[in-house]
């Protein structure tokens, strides 16, 4: 049951206050849209010959619940989509596109759809992305475009590629891991490339700020975990950008597996002292939280100046 009440401004009412209203019972519908990476670009997409790029693909759903499949129509020719769904209950959903070595270079206009994929739910969304053509004062959003296709294209080759390496190891939450991007660069090639993560999933944090070196073929992206870090499986991407030529261009990994785990074991540290030439001891205590296989290695990190552990 629904109450719905109405007046104007002055909060008044009457008899003599007429008004009309249309209630429709919910119906499920469904938006896709490209969020921006920088402010007032919209997206468009570019995969050069033999490498990767990606975007992400954002859902808004109503009276709807059910994973969806993702469709893209007019690709040009070479070019394939790593993910093809978006599971229920989750609004955003990293894509990679990769091109044959051997496609040409040629563009198109690529339409994105997304259906329901239960039987009750069989819903078609279509894109619908926003271009700001005219900004007025505070960038209100004065003249623009609506466009239900995305511009894609196949560009020449360029002379780095980007891999993730491969790691088992899980973050926890208010834990820490490292996340090593290997760059493979074409003999000569010695610029500069940045790298970060395409987006962070819930919970999870990183550096927008890291690069390889020109000399070098690898850097480390920290990662970070808060307390409200969800346990599962979320597909990373990390995007790599250089000077090639006169202009910048930006590449893609793959996606790979950053696993979230509950913790293991938590360690909290008695207050201890000790005197100068002397030694001490540091009481630790661990409770365990989960069982594993193997052993565990416990380290005492930030040890004060001329300080250091006495092995057993």
């Amino acid at each position: 049951e629904y109450l719905l009440e109405v007046s104007d401004h002055l909060l008044r009412g009457g008899d003599d206050f007429i008004y009309r209203m249309e209630v429709t019972p919910p119906r499920p519908a469904l938006t896709l849209s490209l969020p921006e990476r920088v402010r007032y670009k919209p997206i468009t997409i570019s995969v050069p010959q033999g490498n990767r790029m990606a975007v992400m693909v954002n859902v808004r759903r109503e009276a709807l619940s059910s994973e969806l499949s993702l469709l893209f129509d007019g690709m040009p020719a070479g070019i394939a989509a790593s993910t093809t769904t978006i599971p229920a209950g989750q609004s955003s959903v990293p894509v990679v596109f990769a091109s044959a070595a051997d496609a040409q270079v040629a563009g198109s206009l690529v339409a994105l759809r997304g259906e329901g994929t239960k039987a009750d739910e069989r819903i078609t969304g279509i894109l619908q992305q926003r271009t700001m053509l005219v900004r007025g004062q505070n960038n209100r959003d004065v003249w623009g475009h609506d466009a239900q296709r995305v511009a894609m294209a196949v560009t020449e080759s360029v002379p780095f590629s980007l891999t993730i390496e491969p790691s088992k190891a899980p973050i926890v939450p208010n834990g820490s891991k490292k996340l090593t991007v290997i760059a493979d660069r074409a003999e000569g090639f010695d610029e500069p490339i940045a790298i970060a993560l395409l987006y962070n999933p819930p919970g999870i944090g990183s550096s927008a700020a890291m690069k390889i070196a020109g000399d070098k073929d690898r850097a480390v992206i920290p990662l970070t975990a808060n307390g409200k870090a969800k346990p599962g499986t979320w597909p990373l991407v990390v995007i790599g950008k250089a000077k090639v030529g006169d202009g910048n261009v930006e590449v893609a990994t793959e996606q790979a597996k950053l696993q979230i785990d509950d913790v293991y074991v938590t360690a909290a540290m008695e207050k201890s002292a000790g005197e100068l030439g002397a030694e001490t001891v540091v009481s630790v205590r661990l409770d365990q939280k989960r069982s594993f296989d193997g052993t565990g290695t416990l380290k005492l990190l930030g040890l004060p100046a001329k300080t250091s552990l006495v092995d057993d």
